[in-house]
């Protein structure tokens, strides 16, 4: 399985290795873009925070000479950079082979190496140096221009100290050499020299005190003028092959016709032992440079004979003029002809000079679109929907070469085609800490977040922070929402209430951090650390009901619940309030009467168990017990008739949710509802993969979460959607058509929503039948599920209309649903060449033919009005242009190809994973894909149908571009 970078960059070989770091072509998932994506070496010796505001800047750069810089991924230790993959080869393979480069062409990419540096050299606000300029950083394209590559000069990475730049024998100026008593620090070339740095952060090139070359200047600044002399030493290197020793005072002149004086000159110039010696600025170089073409001796003897040639044929001309014509009407011609020919000339000249601006603005828009494509990739896997339709909207409204993408990039933000039933992310809270507790309240309108050491009230709707009050100095502190008015939260000093949607403090209890509340919302119990007894109170007026004495038992508590909590008490009330259940330090577990204060019987005596899941369904009391020297143990307790009691040993520990609509168990990678009567399990979710950290259980779905992930699934336990995280999943609480989901382990809460498509529902089915294919009859009127053995049909208005078995299913090869007009059949091809045709209306048997027994190749062709599409067996689809039989590319080749449909002057390819999912790819002529179509099982009269493992049939319209330019603005309007 091939590596993966930040779920974004998936590297594809390796194509080059360095002092620095190695070297990978990668594939940009997300934008089907291929980048260099180097892995450095060194390591960080700055905050991956301090690494994000550098990399900005180098992100914001845009020059045609220096190569795109995407993104700084810092991952297991290792800082990956993220750049254009630049064809062709670096300069240093150019030397190896023994060959220099001639003057005219050293000239040229000097002149595109200065323009490089004159942009960085002057970049906001200090202006930023590259500090490693050298031939191995130069690549040449196949059109002859080079790139300025390798951008570590905004790393802080080295073996020691902060090192922004390193530096490269023979090409570094003298000011890089230090020691360790005398080191060197580094100026931005805008950057003020009364500027007071910070000696910390402008330490460079500390690599083990490295040696400093006999009578070499120690100390130094570093500035323009050190890219200057770099510069210098790579043109030296380049035009005579021979490098430049590292002592810049023992640098020899270059070998005699490698070039001219003047050109030579520049060079020593370039590389003067003295900065002050040296070009002072690119500018100035480029300059110099200029002047040799007017300067040249060659220049100046054809601008000479050029002179001697105008005035040639003048004094012809007008020798002609006195013989044959008037003078003065030939000088006026000629004042006319000279007049044109000016203006023409002009004109050319403006021409080229509004095409060259147009190109650059046409770069600089395309560099534009491609960055709020990046982001809005990045902000809708983070949940940030609006803001991922903003960039995406923005990108595409730009008209530029990333036009696919950027629509690809909106159709994804916008979900049009994503109609299963389930939560969305809709968009992040940031937290001033990591969370210690969630909670929701019943219908989903505010949520609170306890973070060290504040409880913060959140408008889920909006994601903003109504309110913030300080809590105990506790990881054990809890919040409850009563009902959608109130809010209960371990304060600092007691327990206090709050207003939901005012913020205002409604009553204080006593001091406090564990909480439980009534299903009814009436009645609330709060457990103070380690002390004996609970407080029950009035959730409405704060009224203190009862004081329960444990007797000298108490909870379970860390030794530092500062920042530690591992939720193994068990504190829970029934649904009236009247119960109390508390598992105690000692192992033993309870029952209380609120009212009467009496303990109304032990259900576990005192044992080793310390971690204990549970609650109350009815008059039902469920519990789970484990992490002791014994296995863990499951009991379901009937408090009213004891002898329904069950209690087994278990393999694994569960993790539980009791509530009144049901009982939930998660273990391993499986989420069950038990039934108290029967014991009997109904599976409503499976994960493959991990297993499930968290979970949380409504009427209708349930939201499940491992460390790396959250899914949500219908009450058939069908996958509906899944989303990959950075951050571990620990809390996973719902209310109403909202969600949140929050880790331990970072200061961030994701806002969830549920969203239903009851306006795209075509009809629903029996989603215990097993089928491969779902195709919808020309008329409109049916719909065909079926599978290599039987098939059921449907009408539209969800009637079950027939259902019935294929015969020999076992000889069966292929199945085509075919349209013709009004009329629409399933074709079924067995393997001796028989072919029968059942009608879509009523399953009959139309026609049984014999042809061609089958030649067992699973080759199969489809065409488009453009294209002839070719599939083999384990290999990519190959595309062929229909009119001349060229390949022109290839397909997805990691599923199956099922079906290709011509859609106006677009395609649809559909897919099958290994898993039996069925999806589509909207894809121009380009093969650019356009959208992802989740769920695709056919395309009708500009309606995309999709079949949901729910039994759900759903459709939409195929949108145009205009038409997702509408949606989106209609949504951010």
């Amino acid at each position: 399985m091939s590596q993966t970078i930040a779920n974004t960059y998936e590297i594809l070989k390796r194509i080059g290795s360095g002092g620095g770091g190695v070297v990978y072509l990668a594939n940009h998932k997300r934008l089907n873009k291929t980048v260099a994506v180097k892995a450095d070496k060194r390591i960080l010796t700055i905050s991956p925070e301090e690494l994000n505001q550098e990399v900005k800047i180098l992100t914001q750069l845009h020059h045609t000479y220096i190569p795109q810089v995407y993104d700084y991924v810092y991952q297991d230790g290792v800082v990956y950079s993220v750049i254009d993959y630049i064809e062709g080869e670096s300069l240093d393979k150019l030397l190896e082979r023994g060959e220099t480069v001639p003057q005219p062409q050293l000239i040229q990419w000097a002149f595109q190496l200065l323009d490089a540096l004159q942009y960085l050299h002057s970049t906001k606000p200090h202006g930023i140096l590259h500090g490693d300029i050298k031939p191995a950083n130069i690549m040449v394209t196949p059109e002859g221009d080079i790139r300025l590559i390798d951008f570590n000069i905004a790393l802080a990475l080295g073996e020691k100290g902060a090192v922004r730049m390193g530096y490269s024998e023979g090409y570094a100026s003298p000011e890089h050499y230090y020691s360790d008593e005398n080191e060197s620090t580094t100026r931005m070339p805008n950057e003020p020299s009364d500027v007071q740095t910070d000696p910390e952060k402008t330490k460079i090139l500390n690599r083990n005190q490295r040696a400093v070359p006999e009578g070499q200047r120690k100390g130094g600044v570093l500035d323009a003028r050190s890219d200057i002399y770099m510069l210098g030493a790579t043109l030296y290197h380049l035009i005579s092959g021979v490098l430049p020793p590292s002592r810049a005072k023992d640098v020899p002149p270059l070998p005699e016709g490698c070039c001219d004086s003047t050109v030579a000159e520049i060079i020593y110039k370039a590389m003067a032992p003295e900065p002050e010696d040296r070009y002072q600025t690119a500018e100035e170089m480029i300059r110099t440079l200029k002047d040799l073409y007017i300067n040249d001796p060659a220049a100046k003897r054809f601008k000479k004979r050029f002179i001697g040639i105008t005035s040639a044929i003048v004094v012809l001309f007008l020798l002609g003029g006195l013989t044959g014509f008037s003078g003065l009407r030939l000088q006026r011609q000629a004042e006319e002809t000279a007049r044109i020919a000016a203006e023409a000339a002009e004109q050319q000249e403006r021409q080229a000079k509004e095409q060259e601006r147009l190109a650059k603005e046409e770069k600089q828009r395309a560099n534009q679109a491609l960055e709020l494509i990046t982001a809005a990739g990045t902000d809708l896997e983070q949940g940030a929907a609006d803001r991922a339709v903003t960039e995406a909207l923005a990108a595409l409204e730009l008209q530029t070469v990333y036009d696919d993408q950027a629509q690809y990039g909106l159709t994804a933000a916008l979900g049009v085609y994503d109609l299963a039933d389930g939560f969305r992310p809709t968009g992040t809270v940031e937290l001033a800490a990591a969370v210690l507790d969630t909670a929701i309240s019943p219908s989903g309108s505010r949520a609170t977040v306890i973070y060290p050491w504040n409880a913060a009230l959140i408008d889920t709707e909006s994601g903003r922070i109504l309110a913030e009050y300080p809590v105990e100095h506790s990881a054990m502190s809890r919040a409850v929402f009563p009902n959608d008015s109130v809010m209960i939260f371990a304060g600092e000093g007691g327990v206090r209430a709050a207003d939901a949607e005012t913020g205002d403090l409604l009553w204080v209890g006593e001091r406090a951090t564990g909480l439980a509340c009534s299903a009814d919302g009436k009645t609330v119990a709060a457990v103070y650390k380690a002390e004996s007894y609970a407080w029950i109170y009035d959730t409405e007026t704060g009224q203190a009901l009862r004081k329960l004495s444990f007797g000298d038992r108490s909870q379970r508590v860390e030794v530092n619940d500062l920042y530690l909590d591992t939720r193994d008490n068990l504190l829970a009330l029934n649904a009236d309030g009247s119960l109390l259940a508390v598992s105690f330090s000692d192992g033993s577990l309870s029952v209380f009467d609120t009212v009467t204060g009496a303990e109304r019987e032990p259900i576990l005596d005192p044992n080793d168990y310390i971690h204990f899941e549970g609650g109350f369904h009815g008059e039902w009391l469920v519990l789970c017990a484990s992490a002791g020297s014994q296995n863990p143990f499951f009991c379901l307790l009937d408090l009213e008739d004891r002898s329904k009691d069950l209690v087994s040993m278990i393999s694994m520990p569960f993790l539980v949710q009791t509530d009144e609509d049901g009982i939930y168990l998660a273990g391993g990678n499986a989420l069950v509802r038990l039934d108290p009567e029967t014991a009997e399990q109904t599976e409503l979710a499976y994960t493959t993969e991990k297993d499930i950290a968290s979970f949380y259980c409504a009427k209708d779905y349930s939201i499940v979460a491992t460390e790396d992930s959250f899914a949500f699934f219908d009450r058939g336990a069908n996958l509906l959607s899944r989303v990959e995280t950075d951050n571990s999943c620990d809390f996973l609480v719902q209310g109403g058509e909202m969600a949140i989901v929050a880790g331990r382990n970072a200061p961030t809460l994701r806002l969830l929503r549920l969203e239903q498509h009851a306006e795209a529902q075509l009809l629903r089915y029996d989603h215990g039948f097993e089928h491969r294919e779902t195709r919808v009859s020309a008329d409109g009127e049916t719909v065909m599920l079926f599978r290599r053995g039987a098939y059921q049909i449907y009408s539209t208005d969800g009637s079950l209309l027939t259902e019935d078995l294929f015969p020999d299913e076992e000889q069966i090869y292929d199945q085509q649903f075919r349209r013709d007009g009004t009329e629409s059949w399933l074709e079924i091809f067995y393997y001796d060449g028989t072919v029968c045709s059942y009608s879509a209306r009523d399953g009959s048997l139309i026609s049984e033919e014999r042809g061609t027994p089958y030649d067992m190749s699973l080759e199969e062709d489809f065409y488009t009005d453009r294209f002839h599409i070719h599939t083999r067996p384990h290999e990519a689809p190959q595309v062929y242009e229909l009119e001349t039989g060229a390949l022109v590319g290839e397909l997805e080749k990691e599923d199956g190809l099922t079906y290709v449909t011509q859609v106006g002057e677009f395609f649809i390819a559909e897919y099958i994973t290994t898993l039996g999912e069925r999806y589509g790819l909207l894809m121009n002529d380009e093969l650019q894909v356009l959208a992802r179509l989740p769920y695709l099982c056919d395309y009708l009269d500009g309606m995309l149908y999709f079949d949901y493992p729910s039994g759900d049939l759903r459709r939409c319209p195929l949108y145009d571009r205009d038409a997702l330019l509408q949606l989106a603005r209609e949504r951010l309007a």
